[in-house]
């Protein structure tokens, strides 16, 4: 049966001390296919339960299936498989420093796809670089000759390389101007669209994004889901703390 939902989240807990809990029964349902953004206050568990997500940490209670796997049960080698099925764009890019940008977009399949040949990888570390919009010539670069932009284009190419299910994004646009800003939601658009039937999650503080280009929005609030549905169920909303949020941060056009 086909799924529906890419992630379903069920009382969610985590604490790192036993006494706090960064997440506190946290309930969610991500739907496939979709371009779903998580937003909040700074505090609120969006970067811990992104961790979650891929399976980087594990609750300490309740439940957590992605893509219909349980991913608080696999074991060391499952857990290795299944994050290939995952692409992440993390917040400064994280590109390796000593490698060129060719190399780094090689890596993934370098290390999880070894009975590929290394023209082949090559062809399709150069294809997904196109695709995200980074032109030959900046291919023997190393990430400190790029621009911020750019990195950014290399990261994201870096993390379609095993052709992800679904793809995470955290804080992309953090510490950007307002120009590299639109360009990477134009980025985040186009590459969602051009990948039918593939999932985004995208975890960020810019409220502007979010709604633009957000189908699903989900805002945490205390380590729990305070409201999720489409921009409209947000707008709409009688809850003080999303009046105040989006008073704040966005303004209707």
């Amino acid at each position: 049966m086909e799924l529906i939902n890419a992630v379903e989240i069920k009382d969610l807990k985590k604490s790192f001390d036993g006494k706090d809990y960064v997440l506190n029964g946290l309930s969610l349902t991500i739907p496939k296919g979709q371009i779903t953004t998580i937003i909040g206050f700074s505090g609120t568990g969006k970067s811990v339960l992104l961790k979650h997500i891929l399976g980087l940490i594990h609750p300490s209670s309740g439940w957590i299936h992605v893509l219909g796997k349980d991913v608080t049960t696999m074991s060391y080698d499952e857990t290795i498989d299944f994050r290939c099925r995952l692409g992440v764009l993390f917040q400064h890019a994280a590109l390796f420093d000593d490698m060129t940008v060719l190399e780094n977009v090689c890596f993934p399949m370098v290390e999880h796809r070894r009975n590929w040949g290394i023209s082949e990888i090559h062809n399709i570390a150069a294809k997904k670089l196109k695709e995200s919009g980074m032109e030959e010539k900046h291919f023997q670069k190393l990430p400190n000759e790029l621009s911020g932009g750019q990195r950014k284009r290399v990261g994201l190419a870096r993390a379609l390389a095993l052709d992800p299910d679904i793809i995470l994004y955290d804080e992309p646009t953090t510490g950007l101007d307002p120009i590299l800003t639109e360009m990477v939601d134009n980025l985040i658009l186009s590459t969602h669209e051009s990948r039918q039937g593939s999932t985004s999650i995208v975890v960020t503080h810019d409220l502007h994004a979010a709604f633009r280009i957000g189908s699903f929005i989900v805002m945490l609030d205390k380590g729990k889901v305070l409201l999720q549905g489409d921009k409209n169920t947000f707008f709409n909303s009688e809850i003080p703390l999303v009046q105040k949020f989006l008073a704040k941060g966005f303004k209707r056009d």
